[in-house]
C-alpha cells in the first residue's frame, strides 16, 4: 500500500511528471532575493539590446561608408529588421509560456550576442542583412521575457509595476545610449564598439546560464501543461482569434503606429 499522502502528491508529482524537466532545486520564493536578481538581469537585457538598437542610428553612416553601402540599403536592412522582430515576436512569448525563462532567455541573449558580432563584421549587404536578422530574433525575447518574468517571480499585483520599471529603464538607457556611443565612436572605431556590446553579451550568456531559473510550479499549473495542444498548432490558433477580434485589430494598429512614430523620432533626434 503507497504511502504518499495528499500533502506529499505534489511533490511526487513534480519529480515524475514531464513538465519537472524545467525546473531544478526547492522551490523559490516568489519575490525574494533571487526573483529581483533575475529581473535585474532581465532588465539589463533589455536596456543592452535596446543600446544595439537605437545604436544602429549612430554607426549606421560609418557602416555606410567602410562597406561602401547607399543610405537605401541602410534602411532596407532596417526594415528588414522590424519586420523579422515583428515575426518572431509572434512566436517568443508563446515559446516562453511553454517552456519558461530557462533556457530561453540565455538563447535569446547569445542570438543577440552573436548578431552583434556580426555587425562588427559588415563588410557587404548580406553581411549586414544576416546580422539584423539574427539580432531581431534574440530580441524578440527581451521586453516580452522581462514581462514575462514580472509576471512568474512577483506576486500579480505587482505585474504592472515590474513591467513599467523596465520600460522606464529602457527609455532611459536608449536616452544615455544614444549619446554615449557617439562619444565612443570618437575615441574608437564603430568595430571596435559593436565588439564592445558582444563581449558584453558573452557576460550575460554566463550570468544568465548560471542565475536565471523558473520558479517552481504548482499542481494546477503541471495539470495545465499535461493538457496543453502542440505548440505551433496553438500559437496559430491564437492568432486566429485575436485577428477575429476588431478590438484587438485595432488597438494592435494604434500601438504599432504610436511605438513606430516614437523610435523613428527617436532613431533621427537622437543621435544628434
Amino acid at each position: 500500500m503507497s504511502t504518499t499522502t495528499d500533502t506529499d502528491r505534489p511533490a511526487a508529482e513534480y519529480r515524475h511528471h514531464p513538465g519537472a524537466r524545467i525546473l531544478h532545486g526547492p522551490h523559490r520564493t516568489i519575490g525574494g532575493v533571487e526573483a529581483w536578481i533575475i529581473w535585474a538581469l532581465c532588465a539589463l537585457f533589455v536596456v543592452w539590446l535596446f543600446a544595439i538598437q537605437t545604436g544602429y542610428a549612430v554607426v549606421s553612416p560609418e557602416i555606410q561608408k567602410s562597406a561602401s553601402l547607399t543610405v537605401a540599403q541602410i534602411s532596407l536592412a532596417s526594415s528588414v529588421y522590424t519586420w523579422a522582430f515583428a515575426l518572431c515576436q509572434f512566436f517568443s512569448g508563446a515559446l516562453l509560456d511553454r517552456f519558461g525563462t530557462r533556457p530561453l532567455l540565455a538563447i535569446g541573449v547569445a542570438f543577440v550576442t552573436a548578431g552583434a558580432f556580426l555587425y562588427a563584421q559588415t563588410t557587404n549587404m548580406a553581411t549586414l542583412v544576416i546580422a539584423q536578422i539574427v539580432l531581431a530574433v534574440g530580441s524578440s525575447f527581451g521586453f516580452v521575457g522581462a514581462g514575462y518574468v514580472g509576471g512568474q517571480w512577483f506576486p500579480a499585483a505587482r505585474y504592472g509595476l515590474m513591467f513599467g520599471l523596465v520600460q522606464t529603464l529602457a527609455s532611459l538607457g536608449s536616452a544615455v545610449g544614444q549619446p554615449a556611443i557617439s562619444w565612443q565612436l570618437d575615441h574608437m572605431t564603430w568595430q571596435q564598439l559593436l565588439n564592445g556590446f558582444g563581449a558584453m553579451g558573452v557576460l550575460l550568456i554566463v550570468l544568465f546560464a548560471l542565475l536565471v531559473r523558473n520558479p517552481t510550479p504548482g499542481p494546477e499549473t503541471l495539470r495545465q501543461a499535461t493538457a496543453r495542444p502542440p505548440l505551433f498548432a496553438s500559437i496559430f490558433k491564437d492568432l486566429g482569434k485575436c485577428f477575429a477580434n476588431r478590438n484587438v485589430v485595432l488597438s494592435s494598429v494604434l500601438a504599432g503606429v504610436s511605438f513606430g512614430s516614437m523610435l523613428a523620432v527617436g532613431v533621427l533626434w537622437g543621435p544628434g
